[in-house]
């Protein structure tokens, strides 16, 4: 969901290029910055201005707090409901995000976190959608009374219509579900925005749960873990295996605790992780459909991570299976950390993949 700029000290963003331009129309005593992206440029303009920097991905958030100095007063939050601790915020900069029911979200977020008649900037690239997202951000916020246009991106701003009511962003109201058949009964699968799959489950992990090993026993480890659907099949198939779940989107961890909660399933754990920096313990089995977007980008970025980190999270003789589109060359990666790995199954969009972490020269399994 945010954009990694190209290294410390390196080339403003060009949304943060577009906002720096129109820096006299962001006087602010407490400033607002919703969704935004990891940016030296936007610490050195914004850094001293009291305030918060709300984040929904743990990575951003881990870099923004290693951006905290004695004098920073923009303090970071990671959290899927923003509102603020004591007076409302009088500038609010809501950044673009993938998705029109995540960005209506995140409007409301920013409407509500706003005194009345205060100041609203929504800023966001061209290609990612920012011209038609004007409209979402118009409705919840107010009528657009000025924009702006370079490097390929928009800035629109509005101000909070004073006479406007609080909208309903507790998550509870944004919930949509649907129902898996696994196990003796359905499951009841709780999405949000901003979580894959939203209301459906997706074509990619149906193919893996209907091709997840028959012996499945001990410690299981669902990785990126969305809306818990994963975790919660396997829980629902295995009642006496361990569950941990992992995600660092605040979305999914809210909905993934949600789809626990409300099938009365429990969980070892369910953790915010950096990849694995915050899970502890190795695994019989390590499930993933792994993410490979960040914002609109690709990024493989986190698949090569989750691959080099899963030998020393198995178990000897543990197993990893995932699901990923078919395009994607995840099988040299897989191979380099354990071994090469099985095609359990596959169509003409995703595939299934399984290796196996052995104590000795890699091998290709004989079978799943």
């Amino acid at each position: 969901m945010t954009i990694r700029p190209g290294g410390s000290g390196g080339t403003a963003l060009p949304v943060t290029q577009l906002l720096l331009r129109n820096l006299d129309r962001l006087g602010s005593s407490n400033l607002l910055l919703l969704g935004a992206p990891e940016d030296d440029a936007l610490v050195a303009a914004f850094g001293d201005r009291h305030g918060a920097v709300v984040v929904f991905d743990y990575r951003a958030f881990r870099w923004y707090e290693s951006r905290q100095s004695g004098t920073t007063s923009l303090r970071p939050h990671f959290t899927p409901s923003y509102a603020p601790d004591g007076a409302k915020h009088d500038v609010a900069i809501v950044f673009l995000q993938k998705g029109s029911e995540l960005n209506d979200l995140v409007t409301a977020m920013a409407h509500d976190a706003l005194a009345p008649g205060a100041t609203a900037f929504f800023v966001g690239e061209n290609k990612a959608g920012i011209r038609s997202a004007a409209d979402v951000f118009a409705r919840r916020m107010g009528p657009i009374v000025y924009s702006d246009r370079a490097r390929h991106c928009a800035l629109y701003q509005a101000r909070r219509n004073p006479s406007s009511p609080d909208h309903a962003t507790a998550l509870l109201a944004w919930e949509r579900n649907y129902q898996l058949g696994v196990g003796p009964s359905p499951l009841r699968i709780v999405t949000v925005p901003g979580v894959f799959g939203l209301g459906r489950l997706d074509a990619g992990t149906r193919l893996l749960l209907d091709h997840l090993p028959t012996d499945i026993v001990g410690s299981v480890l669902d990785f990126g873990c969305g809306s818990g659907v994963i975790g919660a099949a396997v829980k629902a198939r295995v009642p006496d295996c361990a569950v941990t779940l992992t995600d660092a989107s605040a979305f999914a961890l809210y909905a993934a605790r949600r789809t626990f909660e409300v099938n009365s399933l429990s969980a070892e754990r369910i953790v915010v992780s950096d990849v694995f920096s915050h899970v502890d313990g190795t695994f019989d089995l390590i499930i993933s459909n792994p993410p490979f977007h960040q914002g609109i980008a690709t990024n493989y970025e986190i698949v090569s991570s989750f691959f080099a980190g899963c030998a020393s999270r198995l178990k000897p003789g543990g197993r990893v299976i995932i699901v990923a589109n078919k395009f994607l060359p995840y099988e040299r990666q897989m191979a380099e950390a354990l071994t090469s790995p099985v095609v359990v199954a596959q169509n003409d969009k995703f595939k299934v993949l399984a290796a196996t972490r052995t104590t000795g020269p890699r091998r290709t399994p004989a079978s799943w």
